[in-house]
């Protein structure tokens, strides 16, 4: 549906990296533009919650900085050309994942 419209690229974002990495593994066989994502940390949200309530989310420590490095990888892998981080991301992960694409001989841009 939005083959048409002048979109630059197609990001995943602030959502677990389980599922950045299988959404960037399903747009890939629907597009040729560039596509990445930034996961999260977080938490899954509570059932029912909306941007108005004011819940705090705590951080999913199973994603630690090996894990985020790992799908990282795979997103790479699968196709992604921007790649990141958002909420409980920091530069520690940031970092871990650059090296990491460093030492496979991925080309890297930053900004």
């Amino acid at each position: 549906m939005l083959a048409d419209l002048p979109v630059a690229g197609y990001l995943f974002n602030c959502t677990h990296p389980a599922a950045v990495a299988e959404g960037i593994r399903t747009l890939r066989a629907l597009t040729d533009r560039p596509i990445g994502g930034y996961a999260n940390r977080l938490n899954a949200f509570q059932e029912g919650w909306t941007l108005d309530n004011d819940v705090a989310m705590g951080l999913d420590t199973s994603v630690d900085v090996a894990a985020f490095v790992a799908v990282g990888i795979e997103c790479v892998g699968a196709g992604a050309t921007m790649i990141g981080g958002c909420c409980g991301v920091g530069p520690r992960f940031i970092n871990a994942l650059r090296d990491a694409l460093e030492a496979r001989g991925v080309n890297l841009e930053t900004s």
